[in-house]
Order: C-alpha cells, then sequence, then structure tokens
C-alpha cells in the first residue's frame, strides 16, 4: 500500500510544531484505525482504548458510531474523577 503525505507549512504565529508519524497499515489484519486527539490520549492509554473499541465493536455488532460513543464516555468520565480531585 501507498503512503502519502502533505507538508503543511506551520501557521508563522503558532508556537508549536509537531511532527507526524504515518505508520504503513496492513489492511488485512488490521481491524480498526483510530484517531483521537490529545483530549482522549490525556486520559486514555492507548491499548485500553484499543480494547475499549474492540468490545464495543464486538458488542454492537460493528457499529463504529456506538464504539466512538463509549470510547469518549470513558475518556470523559476519567477527566471529571481527574479535575474532581
Amino acid at each position: 500500500p501507498q503512503v502519502r503525505s502533505r507538508r503543511l507549512d506551520p501557521i508563522p504565529s503558532a508556537g508549536s510544531h509537531p511532527v507526524g508519524e504515518i505508520p504503513q497499515l496492513d489492511l488485512e489484519s488490521d481491524s480498526f484505525l483510530l484517531l483521537a486527539c490529545d483530549g482522549l490520549w490525556d486520559f486514555t492509554t492507548p491499548s485500553e482504548a484499543c480494547a475499549l473499541v474492540q468490545a464495543s465493536l464486538t458488542k454492537s455488532r460493528g457499529d463504529a458510531r456506538a464504539a466512538c460513543a463509549q470510547l469518549v464516555r470513558h475518556a470523559a468520565q476519567r477527566w471529571q474523577a481527574f479535575i474532581c480531585k
């Protein structure tokens, strides 16, 4: 599979310049692709997120929206517990 990327010039007034990775994906063996922002990753490990999504996809018979909603609820609960300390 061919992976393409396009370099975007950073906005001059922006303070950070993130560097992304473009991994090779194996569409034959990977079950899903999970893209999320730091709001999720700050409160959920990649392993937890993958396990939650896989379980939700199995339970909901492949409903990606249900899996996303479950993952967001999980991160939101962790965020609420964090701010209420």
